[in-house]
């Protein structure tokens, strides 16, 4: 793609970055957002895989970005695995539909894969994610953290050989209450939140 830059996230990049994350994902899956907070605390989590995260700039302007952090497959026996989970990963509603967040999939995998990890596990869109390579989690064995298999929980595979069978449970970074959002959105321009029927039950 011509005039498609990425390139790591710089700290000046960071309140523009979480405006357009918010933009993003404002009523898709739920009313209102909850990725920009995300985002926010990834980049103090020790568990963010940095080297992997990246901002994407088209046209001169900052178009999207992606991200990672280690998450953790628990398996019988006790052993836990660490992989790494693909998300939130964004893009500016002006620039979507014009291959920016396949860019940003495609560039950041191989990095992944470099540093030695296993898979990549998320939640999202089978059908959007099947052309990266991912499959449904149940076909690893793996199940979500309640112990039942989703057709959104995705496993893209690294390591042909690796055991990913268990329950996957995201990183800590991922889990916030109500409150914490509601503060940290607080920060933002008002805006209404909408209850949609294409949003997750």
């Amino acid at each position: 793609m011509q005039n498609l830059i990425i390139r790591p996230e710089t700290p000046s990049d960071y309140v523009p970055m979480e405006h357009l994350v918010r933009d993003a994902f404002w009523d898709v899956y739920h009313p209102g957002a909850a990725e920009h907070f995300l985002v926010h605390k990834l980049r103090s989590d020790p568990a963010c895989l940095r080297d992997c995260c990246f901002a994407a700039e088209l046209e001169g302007e900052l178009a999207g970005g992606i991200w990672y952090a280690l998450s953790t497959i628990e398996q019988p026996g006790g052993r836990k695995l660490a992989v790494p989970s693909l998300g939130p990963i964004a893009v500016a509603p002006a620039f979507q539909k014009r291959g920016v967040g396949s860019a940003l999939i495609r560039h950041t995998i191989p990095l992944v894969k470099a540093a030695g990890h296993p898979a990549v596990v998320l939640f999202g869109d089978p059908a959007y994610y099947g052309r990266f390579g991912f499959e449904p989690g149940k076909n690893a064995g793996l199940a979500a953290s309640d112990g039942n298999f989703y057709d959104v929980l995705q496993v893209l595979r690294l390591d042909p050989a690796a055991d990913l069978s268990g329950r996957y449970f995201e990183g800590g970074a991922y889990a916030f209450d109500e409150a914490e959002l509601a503060a940290f959105d607080a920060k933002f321009p008002p805006r209404e939140k909408h209850v949609l029927p294409t949003q997750l039950p």
